[in-house]
């Protein structure tokens, strides 16, 4: 019997395998798709079980990082260092698993990494952020001495006291928000809609990081009012599902917004509808009277 590992890297290579034959039938590639094939053709290997795989060798650089993690005596909570700042991980997490997680998010928001959320000349200073999807808060601790005020939206129980942890020293500029971000307000089902949240909360939205698993779009539409009466700019995640990417620029475009595409491709291999390399994020910025 083969041995679980042989197991995952036969079936992630066969994976490999069905994408290639994919778009080598495509009747016409895109130069980014193009070259995420050849890419692919010659690291057949790096596809793993990972949602993502980046189509790149810039991830080399952090496998071999050395990391410490420590526990928090107060909390329990295993920890790292990043920045000079703690940032706090469940209780569960395993000192392996914190490594691995912590060095994904450093490949997420590499300067080479599709999933890059913002390039650098975006201005954080005196900034509100809503963080939509925060998980362990990696990006609002990243720019926290620089944001004004700071909403993490998450609404998953094994994240609550990680987050308290590590944004303890910050509480007077962060809300923790347990609620899942849709397109309507309903206590029932933890939801609510970013329209309702902003009017109640008297919010000025500089910022918004987008990305909760598939349903952009629906947040999108429950946030129509505040895009159109504020000048924001977003980061929204595209490639959870295949139609994503024109969905979201559609309702971008339609409140006033110009829109860019990260130009690296990602591939998405939890989903087994094509396209199997996708944008991973859409940037959208109000327009200016001058491109009206």
């Amino acid at each position: 019997m083969l041995s679980a590992t042989i197991q995952k890297y036969r079936k992630n290579y066969l994976k490999a395998v069905t994408i290639i034959a994919h778009y080598k039938v495509s009747p016409s590639l895109s130069c980014e798709e193009q070259n995420a094939l050849t890419f692919l053709k010659r690291h057949r290997f790096l596809l793993t079980n990972n949602k993502m795989t980046y189509l790149s060798t810039f991830v080399n650089r952090y496998r071999r990082w050395p990391l410490e993690v420590s526990v928090c005596e107060k909390t329990g909570l295993p920890y790292l260092v990043h920045e000079g700042k703690r940032l706090f991980f469940p209780k569960h997490y395993t000192p392996s698993l914190v490594k691995s997680t912590y060095r994904s998010l450093l490949m997420e928001q590499d300067q080479a990494s599709p999933h890059r959320y913002w390039n650098n000349e975006v201005v954080f200073k005196g900034k509100t952020l809503f963080d939509l999807g925060s998980a362990e808060g990696f990006i609002a601790l990243d720019h926290i001495d620089d944001l004004q005020q700071v909403y993490l939206f998450e609404c998953e129980p094994v994240w609550m006291e990680a987050l308290e942890a590590t944004f303890e020293p910050y509480a007077e500029k962060v809300t923790i928000v347990q609620r899942y971000v849709s397109d309507k307000t309903d206590e029932a089902t933890k939801t609510v809609r970013l329209d309702d949240f902003v009017k109640q909360h008297n919010c000025r939205v500089d910022l918004v990081k987008m990305d909760i698993e598939g349903y952009e779009e629906a947040a999108l539409e429950g946030f129509c009012d505040t895009l159109q009466a504020q000048s924001v700019e977003l980061a929204v995640c595209a490639y959870h599902k295949p139609e994503a990417v024109t969905s979201i620029v559609g309702l971008l475009t339609a409140a006033g917004y110009t829109c860019t595409l990260n130009p690296r491709l990602l591939c998405f291999v939890y989903d087994e509808r094509p396209p199997y390399f996708r944008t991973g994020v859409v940037n959208a910025h109000k327009k200016t009277t001058q491109q009206v």
